[in-house]
């Protein structure tokens, strides 16, 4: 997080490096709440851009954290759209995940997966934006 002295200094565009030549996308201050079949698209630091579709909400998920086991509930899961072997990997945690869907509004924070990519667990983002008294612009 950062405290922005003026918002106009702030580029909103959300890039993605995983091929030859980047793309970029408009990032919004607006969220959207997650719901089962959403489609949802991230840019991370191990996979780059991927897209995914919500798989459930409100899920209460046990990861282990520093080696040991904690519980999570409410939480959002997502899988990697079809076709598609992953949504994540190890370094892409505290990635935005937002809707594929232009304003491309702001869902979750992910946190977590699986070894294979194949489920993606993410915080709701406005239970983190109020968590940490922050807000997006």
């Amino acid at each position: 997080t950062a405290r922005v002295g003026d918002p106009r200094d702030v580029d909103r565009l959300i890039a993605d490096f995983g091929g030859s030549t980047p793309r970029y996308f408009n990032a919004t201050e607006h969220t959207a709440t997650a719901r089962i079949g959403m489609a949802v698209r991230k840019s991370g630091f191990a996979t780059g851009l991927t897209d995914g579709i919500v798989d459930a909400v409100g899920a209460i998920e046990r990861v282990k954290v520093s080696g040991v086991m904690r519980l999570f509930v409410d939480q959002i899961v997502i899988k990697p759209q079809p076709g598609s072997v992953s949504f994540c990997q190890g370094g892409d945690s505290g990635s935005l995940v937002w809707t594929s869907a232009v304003p491309h509004a702001a869902v979750g924070l992910l946190f977590a997966g699986n070894s294979s990519g194949s489920t993606t667990l993410a915080n709701p983002i406005d239970a983190v934006l109020s968590a940490l008294d922050i807000s997006l612009i």
